[in-house]
């Protein structure tokens, strides 16, 4: 793999403050006794991020280790029952939020709005966004898979300035594929991947020098490198396969250098 590729893990809401800490401890241990092509950022729950934090700021040269959220606030600071604000997550030893996670979309009922004031409130606090984009099982097999990602893409965005050259990493999970065990047919990879860039070009081409696009559904072991061959996508997301040690070693272990 001539490039570094970028791996997140999300570890929702799985683990304990306690099993994260030590989750995260043997991977910071793994990863500076283990040369990588890799760089990888963690995203606990919020109990652990202090600590994590803490830990990394420690191993200053392991700069392919990295922190970041699984969400913030679109607001800096207040009456904000509930809400963390992504000064706050900087101040922990954060460098990255996810944003628009299909869960909290569906779940939560966020939309493109809310989500694009959480974009600039992430760069407002120097934190870089991974904003989440993936279509339905139902727009898939409606042929809409791309007018759901540029709707996404648009509206997210829609708030930046058409100069913004900030870095920006979109990360594609179709909804079809996440827990499912079916993941994007690596023959499509190509098409989507260069289909998102794509939009980015249109709409915000400032945007495309700092892009990076990842992929995540149902991603393990077996299949975790073929979506980093070729250049593909430029990294992964990952969910379930990152919340064990086992399961996490033997994913990074199958990545090519």
């Amino acid at each position: 793999m001539a490039h570094s590729s970028l791996i997140i893990a999300n570890w929702k809401m799985q683990l304990s403050p306690v099993q994260e800490k030590v989750l995260a401890k043997k991977m910071n241990d793994y990863i500076t006794s283990h040369t990588s092509t890799y760089s990888l950022v963690v995203c606990p729950s919020f109990l652990s991020l202090q600590y994590i934090g803490d830990l990394l700021k420690f191993q200053k040269k392991i700069k392919s280790f990295s922190l970041g959220a699984q969400n913030s606030s679109f607001e800096m600071k207040g009456a904000y029952t509930g809400e963390v604000s992504p000064v706050f997550l900087r101040a922990s030893g954060c460098s990255y939020v996810i944003v628009g996670h299909s869960e909290r979309r569906s779940g939560l009922m966020e939309d493109d709005v809310m989500i694009g004031k959480k974009i600039k409130a992430a760069y407002q606090a120097k934190l870089v966004p991974v904003v989440c984009i993936g279509e339905s099982k139902e727009e898939k097999e409606a042929g809409r898979t791309m007018a759901k990602l540029e709707q996404q893409i648009k509206g997210a965005l829609s708030g930046l300035e058409a100069s913004s050259k900030k870095p920006l990493i979109l990360a594609y999970e179709p909804l079809w594929a996440i827990g499912t065990h079916s993941p994007l047919p690596i023959e499509q990879c190509k098409e989507l991947s260069t289909s998102i860039r794509n939009s980015v070009k249109k709409n915000y081409p400032a945007l495309l020098s700092k892009l990076t696009v990842l992929y995540g559904g149902s991603i393990t072991d077996k299949n975790a490198n073929d979506y980093l061959a070729d250049g593909l996508f430029d990294g992964i997301l990952l969910g379930s396969a990152s919340q064990s040690f086992k399961s996490f070693r033997s994913l990074l272990g199958s990545i090519k250098k």
